[in-house]
């Protein structure tokens, strides 16, 4: 390996941490995870030969989906989605799945503030849940393990200021 294709990595690294949120908000008080289901798990390897020179890299993608409030029971849901891509076909397996979180909330905060909450805020809970997940596919169906990285949780408010 040449310096230039070091140099090469570190910037592709830097520009990938600029791309990935700097830090998670954590859970307020007012909101509660209630539980959380895995749903809708594909985990599958298919029979194709590799062939020399591919590029085995992948790409673990998340969103948060299906922000859900039920103002008369105080509960919101959303839902965590994972998705395993690789950049050039054949693909070697398939991996995706979803994490439904399910929170509870206390009257203080409106829906407004909840749904605000439901943008980021539910990372920092589901997350790790995901991470473990992903790992035990990955170990079930015999593929190298994939990793979700770690993000930190940010400071409550009255810390930042």
């Amino acid at each position: 390996m040449t310096l230039d294709n070091l140099e090469d990595q570190n910037k592709a690294r830097e520009e990938d941490m600029h791309q990935q949120p700097k830090a998670l908000l954590p859970l307020p008080f007012e909101i509660q995870l209630v539980d959380a289901f895995p749903m809708e798990i594909i985990a599958r390897r298919f029979p194709v030969s590799i062939p020399e020179g591919l590029n085995l890299s992948v790409a673990v993608n998340f969103s948060l989906e299906n922000r859900h409030i039920d103002e008369e029971n105080l509960l919101a849901q959303v839902v965590l989605a994972i998705k395993v891509d690789f950049p050039t076909e054949p693909r070697l397996y398939e991996i995706s799945f979803g994490i439904l979180g399910l929170f509870s909330y206390q009257p203080p905060y409106t829906t407004e503030m909840v749904y605000a909450y439901l943008e980021n805020g539910p990372l920092s809970i589901l997350l790790p849940l995901a991470r473990e997940l992903l790992a035990s596919l990955c170990m079930r169906i015999r593929v190298p393990l994939l990793y979700i990285p770690i993000y930190p949780i940010a400071p409550p408010e009255s810390q930042n200021n």
